[in-house]
């Protein structure tokens, strides 16, 4: 009978226990508008010309002022460019953010390091300098993303996950940490307006000396006067051109930053002896010029002057790569104007034999796939060096022959077998074109690697009946 009242008990009380805690958990509906809600923080973005963050009693740290195009600028970094992506991100984040009420007294402002002399201060102005709104943020952090915030016209505080730290570029311990203007400059080296350019040129210096390394530019169409079209300036260029490849080429500087934004007096960069050089030429007259100075090893990037701004970039080698082009960057697909069904013969020669085939009419596997190959040939990099040409008695040469119906000129493709001192690489040349240029190893393997499955099968001839004797 005790044990029946002691289990009674037990379940009684459990049930007491999860009742008080349900209850704990409710809150009444006012309570909860109350503690959780939107911050409040008016912003209208077109109203803003200028925002100053500081921190404690350093009231501007960083200063950001749009211009009349909307374009903003960093006047406490030189004049900078600013990233207007970062700008819009913070507005956006503070208009939208919500949090908890955690106090409505200034007397406990110093509890989450929120004070005027304490915390940080972004103020949004109007183009007389009136602040527009200005919002603290607390330099006490409990998680990645959170702070405590306020903002005018109120002495709440609140506890929000909206990253407002992050969002000015605080990374690290809020009360060790100050904003910085680097955070706020354009890394993108170029603007986005790559219809302006009319020209692209590349150098190269070795030895103090400039090699000109590509150079196409917009000019008048001798089959329409009315009308530009992209060509090569430079001469002995034996392909078309693409003047898609060229406008891609400018677009790879819309996603291809640089890591960071340097002071130009911090140190010596090496522009004096420059590695490289670009020159883009606007059509409104005036030229924009990068210039690729000394490496930094640590940081694995190399710094980069812009003639148009104020700051020095350091930008990834892994980008620079991709900038450090040469005319071949340009050339259109097909250089060699591969038609199949118009080729009559290509004849294909290596030192160890040569076979014929005829595209038009052999559709073999083996004879579509070369053909194929030969279509998609793409030089790698133009040969810069006038001692590097085709070597006819070298011994190694391979060629290819093209005839097309109809026409009587016969275009050569010749290949020095021997891997050149890079690796992997071959020597090629449009013969009769002063321009040589570099095919991959892989090129070279499907052109001339294996001319037997290109031969026709002789046709098995029986064997004569022995007579008899």
């Amino acid at each position: 009978m005790k044990f029946k009242h002691l289990v009674l008990f037990t379940a009684v009380l459990a049930l007491l226990v999860v009742a008080v805690f349900l209850k704990n958990r409710q809150k009444p509906a006012e309570l909860t508008d109350e503690e959780y809600r939107p911050l409040g923080i008016e912003i209208q973005d077109a109203a803003v010309s200028s925002i100053e963050i500081g921190k404690g009693k350093d009231a501007k740290l960083v200063e950001l002022r749009k211009g009349d195009a909307g374009d903003w600028r960093i006047p406490t970094f030189l004049d900078a460019r600013a990233d207007k992506n970062k700008i819009d991100q913070l507005m956006k984040a503070l208009r939208e953010a919500k949090g908890e009420l955690r106090a409505k007294e200034k007397a406990l402002y110093a509890d989450f390091g929120i004070g005027d002399d304490t915390g940080f201060r972004i103020a949004f102005l109007d183009k007389a300098g009136n602040p527009l709104q200005v919002v603290h943020l607390g330099t006490k952090k409990t998680a990645y993303s959170a702070a405590f915030v306020r903002h005018t016209g109120s002495d709440n505080v609140f506890y929000t996950d909206a990253d407002p730290l992050g969002k000015i570029g605080v990374y690290e311990d809020p009360e060790k940490t100050a904003p910085t203007n680097e955070f706020w400059a354009e890394l993108h080296l170029l603007d986005k307006n790559i219809e302006a350019y009319d020209s692209v040129m590349t150098e190269r210096f070795q030895d103090g000396k400039a090699l000109l390394t590509s150079h196409v530019r917009r000019m008048v169409d001798p089959s329409d006067l009315s009308k530009k079209k992209w060509g090569y300036v430079r001469e002995g260029m034996p392909f078309a051109l693409d003047a898609e490849k060229i406008k891609e080429f400018l677009r790879s500087f819309e996603t291809r930053p640089a890591s960071k934004a340097l002071d130009p007096k911090a140190k010596d960069y090496g522009f004096a002896t420059p590695k490289w050089k670009l020159t883009l030429h606007r059509e409104t007259g005036e030229d924009v010029v990068l210039t690729a100075g000394a490496e930094d090893t640590a940081a694995k990037g190399v710094y980069m002057q812009v003639s148009t701004e104020p700051v020095v970039f350091l930008f990834p080698n892994f980008y620079f790569t991709t900038i450090d082009i040469d005319d071949s960057k340009f050339v259109a697909a097909n250089p060699f104007g591969i038609d199949p069904d118009k080729i009559e013969k290509i004849f294909v020669h290596t030192p160890s034999g040569e076979v014929d085939i005829a595209p038009k009419e052999d559709k073999r596997t083996p004879v579509t796939t070369f053909v194929t190959n030969l279509k998609n040939l793409t030089p790698t990099k133009l040969m810069f060096d006038p001692a590097r040409k085709i070597n006819a008695s070298s011994g190694q040469l391979h060629w290819i022959e093209i005839k097309r119906a109809g026409s009587a000129e016969t275009i050569f493709l010749d290949v020095e077998g021997k891997v050149l001192e890079s690796g992997r690489e071959f020597l090629a040349s449009k013969r009769g074109a002063n321009q040589a240029f570099v095919i991959n190893e892989t090129t070279f393997t499907n052109l001339f690697g294996n001319l037997e499955a290109l031969k026709k099968s002789e046709p098995v001839v029986a064997a004569e009946p022995a007579k008899a004797s």
